[in-house]
């Protein structure tokens, strides 16, 4: 059974996407446009980055660059998101990092920082948007394993992460 589009909960809604050409949010994308949301996309170059190094010797690079693509860009959005969202009345926010990348595992230290940072950011939003004011919620979702060119490289995935 197919819904048409306008008659599903998304029709007419504002949806942004940071990640709309590749991976998981793609096909997100997709059905919403399909159920007849007003879609932004903004992608980043580098979205949802793995990036490998230990504790002790990753290096601060690495460390700065995982957390810039992760954490502070999820920080900006989500920050501009429930101003706008705050104007508007009402809305969702909806936050997606991977169940597996925020497991942590030796030579994980700046992936699985990153990708714990967002959830984070994520549960802070939502404890703001319960405040007085607009119908806000603020949801982060971390699925399992998704089949993405992440993982249709040619590094193998221990390497990857």
């Amino acid at each position: 059974m197919t819904a048409d589009a306008g008659s599903s909960r998304s029709a007419g809604q504002n949806a942004l996407s940071t990640g709309a050409v590749s991976g998981i949010s793609r096909p997100l994308v997709m059905k919403l446009g399909r159920d007849g949301a007003r879609l932004i996309a903004v992608d980043r170059d580098a979205a949802g980055v793995a990036r490998s190094g230990s504790m002790t010797e990753g290096s601060l690079q690495v460390w700065r660059e995982s957390m810039a693509v992760n954490a502070d860009s999820t920080m900006l959005a989500v920050r501009h998101a429930l101003l706008a969202l705050r104007q508007a009345g009402r809305g969702s926010i909806v936050t997606l990092r991977s169940l597996y990348r925020s497991k942590s595992k030796p030579g994980t230290v700046a992936s699985s920082g990153s990708n714990a940072a967002v959830v984070m950011i994520s549960c802070v939003a939502a404890l703001k948007a319960r405040q007085p004011g607009p119908a806000i919620r603020v949801n982060c979702v971390l699925p399992g394993s998704v089949r993405t060119a992440d993982l249709e490289s040619p590094c193998p995935l221990g390497q990857m992460l």
